[in-house]
């Protein structure tokens, strides 16, 4: 991947997680060619998986940050980012 593919990438990845839409993340793994086996994943694996990548990722906002540790928490997943 080059250096413009790849800066699109992460624009592409962090607005899926910026708005926590599973669907878009999908998309953007598919389209880039990285989706290391999420897309094999239950839908609420998918969503945890979306929920500590935005817990984890600097330029995600606070209030989306708060919604996904929210969720986590809700559904019984821990907020811990390994």
């Amino acid at each position: 991947m080059d250096i413009i593919t790849f800066r699109t990438f992460v624009e592409d990845r962090d607005k899926a997680i910026e708005n926590l839409d599973v669907k878009a993340l999908l998309k953007c793994c598919k389209e880039y060619g990285c989706c290391l086996g999420i897309e094999k994943a239950t839908p609420k694996v998918q969503m945890a998986t979306l929920c500590k990548s935005a817990l984890a990722i600097t330029t995600i906002s606070k209030q989306t940050k708060e919604k996904a540790g929210k969720w986590l928490k809700d559904n019984g997943f821990s907020m811990r980012v390994r």
